[in-house]
């Protein structure tokens, strides 16, 4: 019996490697990739297999990618330049797509592409492919993309969103955090679009955590909330703020401020004198979880079926009395099993 069992096994694993080598072989020779265009340089441009011309840029490795093959390219002028960008006599390319620049000037700067004329930025178009597009007015010879706000970028005189030029005070322009920039004349409210500008009193601003900031009459949110209908929306939340009391940042999620709890700035029903969130050390909640002296809340979720009074995080575990809860706020196991 035990020698069937182990044949069985044996059989089974024969098929097991035997279906792989298949499926490996199917992938090599249905691609049409073959060896790379310069060994020398990490790039995904790719001869066609076989000997062929052709030239493929393939995002997978090799033999096993399929790719998409580069139309017109000149095969004996080709040269990878660095990356996804390769160039032949008559054009630039990145990955598969035709980049409308000066053939015999182009270089790349930082990974920033230019020409002798222009700096472009690099724009995925969902029918055409990557196109280079004319930085506004920028100089190509002092232009950099900003390490800190991706899509942004500054020459000698101006600072540019994508490929636009923008109307801000140059020698004042100030990044605070991925949420907030300033100058001399605006506050800004950064976001994935840009920016947009929010009345606020620049002379008294004041940097309260990465998404929230404050003047003399207003505190402001800016991020995402959690728990929320809408996770990916990104959201502007106000509320007054009062000289005479401390602003306490208890969690990513929630201020305490002149009597009351603000969740990413909206008002709250939270008791403020006796509320407890369960954070880590850098304020991020854990599981989203936070109490008063009559709730427990699963981000801004009130959960009426908790015990606030005896709920505690023990041994990595949400509990009360009675229950240990997941990080749905659902009953797990109740304690006494």
């Amino acid at each position: 019996m035990m020698q069937m069992l182990l044949i069985f096994i044996g059989s089974c694993l024969a098929l097991g490697i035997v279906f792989m080598l298949f499926l490996m072989g199917s992938f090599y020779f249905n691609s049409p990739i073959g060896q790379p265009v310069d060994p020398k340089k990490p790039s995904n441009f790719f001869w066609g297999k076989f000997g062929s011309k052709k030239i493929y840029y393939a995002t997978g490795d090799g033999n096993f990618s399929g790719g998409k093959e580069l139309v017109g390219a000149d095969p004996e002028s080709f040269e990878v330049i660095e990356n996804s960008y390769g160039k032949d006599k008559n054009h630039v390319y990145f990955e598969n797509s035709l980049l409308d620049v000066d053939v015999e000037t182009f270089y790349l700067d930082n990974d920033v592409p230019k020409d002798a004329r222009y700096a472009y930025y690099l724009k995925d178009d969902q029918v055409k492919g990557w196109l280079a597009l004319v930085i506004e007015e920028a100089d190509p010879g002092t232009y950099h993309e900003l390490d800190e706000l991706p899509r942004w970028g500054k020459d000698k005189a101006h600072y540019f969103f994508e490929n636009r030029k923008l109307d801000v005070d140059y020698g004042s322009f100030t990044y605070l955090s991925h949420a907030w920039a300033k100058d001399r004349n605006n506050l800004y409210q950064l976001s994935e679009d840009g920016f947009n500008i929010i009345a606020a009193d620049v002379n008294a601003l004041n940097l309260v955590s990465d998404t929230v900031i404050r003047d003399s009459e207003q505190v402001i949110f800016n991020g995402y909330m959690h728990g929320d209908d809408d996770p990916e929306g990104r959201h502007l939340n106000k509320f007054e703020f009062h000289a005479d009391s401390p602003l306490e940042v208890m969690s990513e999620a929630h201020i305490r401020h002149h009597g009351k709890i603000y969740y990413y700035g909206v008002l709250t029903e939270i008791d403020a004198a006796s509320f407890k969130p369960f954070i880590n050390n850098d304020k991020t909640l854990i599981l989203g979880y936070s109490k008063d002296k009559d709730n427990v809340y699963l981000y801004n979720k009130k959960l009426a079926h908790i015990d606030a009074r005896s709920f505690r995080y023990d041994n990595d575990n949400f509990v009360d009395n009675d229950n240990h809860y997941d990080r749905n706020g659902d009953v797990i196991t109740p304690l006494n099993e």
